[in-house]
């Protein structure tokens, strides 16, 4: 069962399913570049420390080490994310997304093209029609060098079609833990079911780096330091989320570190 009518809504809010209590820690960053807050989430929240995704790592849940589990809705229902109050140090904005498939190992110090090799299916209820509206982005692993160098990706978009490549990409030098950093499809592609290689155009001194496949859900403003940012099922777009989903919680800063946030993010049944 989905949402559809006021009163479903209405029942959906008084009953609240799960509470996630985010508490992030302050990790080095750069104004305007996008940062994984899972790499430093606090001890308290209890949902371990993210563990870096390896060659054999593949698809994500909530059970990774660092992102939080999520409660079964009874039979028949879907659940949603209904609210979000973050308390920042500083300002800015996070995105919530589906961590669907992470793969690492990928180095910095090579032109060769780097083949992603047994691909595995995504899982539909998390990925439908085929990856559509999942988005390339590249992590870093370890700090890569300052040696400027370009990305490219090939992959399978939505609709099936292989051989698809990304634009010649300029990675951010000095790309380090945790930085992140989107990666365009192909002109007229709006999904992505399956990754090949990727290839640089220089090799750099140090680093590396790993590929993920990541769903947006919704977005936090925060407009306002050391108070709360509320935000409503209407501001969030009331996103569902699927029982597996893996949450990743990455922020576009305004200043060089991500300073601490903490707050709830409340996820409804119905």
């Amino acid at each position: 069962m989905t949402i559809t009518t006021m009163d479903q809504l209405v029942t959906a809010l008084s009953r609240t399913h799960q509470e996630l209590s985010v508490l992030f820690l302050s990790g080095t960053t750069a104004a305007g570049g996008h940062y994984n807050l899972n790499r430093h989430v606090s001890l308290a929240n209890s949902w371990g420390t993210a563990a870096v995704v390896t060659a054999a790592s593949d698809i994500m849940t909530g059970d990774a080490p660092g992102y939080p589990s999520l409660t079964a809705p009874a039979a028949g229902q879907t659940l949603y994310i209904a609210r979000a109050n973050l308390t920042p140090t500083n300002m800015g904005a996070i995105m919530i997304y589906d961590r669907i498939w992470a793969r690492g190992g990928f180095v910095n110090n090579s032109t060769a093209a780097q083949a992603v090799t047994s691909f595995p299916a995504l899982p539909s209820t998390r990925a439908p029609s085929g990856g559509e509206g999942l988005e390339i982005w590249i992590e870093g692993q370890t700090t890569s060098g300052s040696t400027a160098t370009n990305a490219t990706i090939s992959y399978v978009n939505s609709a099936g079609v292989d051989g698809r490549t990304t634009p010649s990409t300029a990675l951010i030098t000095s790309f380090g833990v945790g930085r992140m950093q989107r990666i365009p499809f192909q002109e007229g592609d709006t999904g992505v079911s399956a990754i090949n290689s990727v290839t640089l155009s220089a090799a750099n001194t140090a680093g590396a780096f790993a590929i993920t496949l990541l769903k947006r859900k919704c977005m936090i403003p925060l407009t306002q330091t050391y108070t709360g940012n509320p935000v409503d099922f209407a501001g969030l777009g009331l996103p569902a989320i699927d029982q597996d989903a893996c949450l990743q919680f990455v922020l576009l800063p305004t200043t060089t570190t991500s300073g601490l946030t903490q707050g709830t993010v409340t996820v409804v049944a119905g």
